[in-house]
């Protein structure tokens, strides 16, 4: 792999040699994700090699999968697994999906959810949820603990699940 320099603002193209990507199933026109670490490079296919390996239903599968996971009440998010995978997040009183998240951790993302400040792009999301007799921090802490979560663990294609999952339920928090 080499990287080369696309234009003058400084952005990177990254050449990879077909020989790389072929054992991977890669074809002609394939978009590639690649994440670069200090110590290795790792490429990742795109969803369409994920259907691909899986069947055309395989987004589908693992969205039904995370729907009939237990709901977990927003009081014993200590029993959320310390794995990768997707959540969902639904208010008790409201009959849908208000957020979608992706995590290596999900213990310690939905845990950042819980602490107070705008540690988490969905509790920043949340400033919306106002009270005329409660200060607004109380107001948000109150609401988390009406809602319930579902954890589906997912070694890959989280990514794609989150957003496959946010362009069919469009969650009210997910902005």
């Amino acid at each position: 792999m080499k990287l080369r320099k696309l234009n003058k603002e400084g952005s990177i193209g990254l050449a990879i040699r077909r020989e790389v990507l072929e054992p991977l199933g890669w074809e002609k026109g394939q978009d590639v994700t690649v994440s670069i670490t200090d110590d290795n490079t790792k490429v990742i296919l795109t969803n369409s090699t994920l259907r691909q390996e899986q069947g055309d239903n395989f987004l589908e599968e693992r969205f039904n999968e995370l729907i009939e996971q237990k709901s977990i009440p927003w009081s014993e998010l200590k029993t959320i697994p310390k794995k990768k995978g997707c959540y969902i997040i639904c208010h008790i009183g409201y009959p849908r999906v208000i957020y979608a998240g992706e995590s290596k951790d999900m213990y310690d993302r939905l845990y950042n959810h819980h602490r107070t400040g705008n540690c988490s792009s969905f509790r920043r999301n949340l400033e919306d949820i106002k009270s005329s007799n409660r200060p607004k921090e109380t107001a948000i802490s109150q609401f988390l603990d009406e809602c319930v979560v579902k954890c589906l663990p997912l070694d890959y294609g989280r990514k794609e699940l989150e957003e496959y999952i946010i362009a069919k339920l469009n969650p009210q928090y997910n902005k």
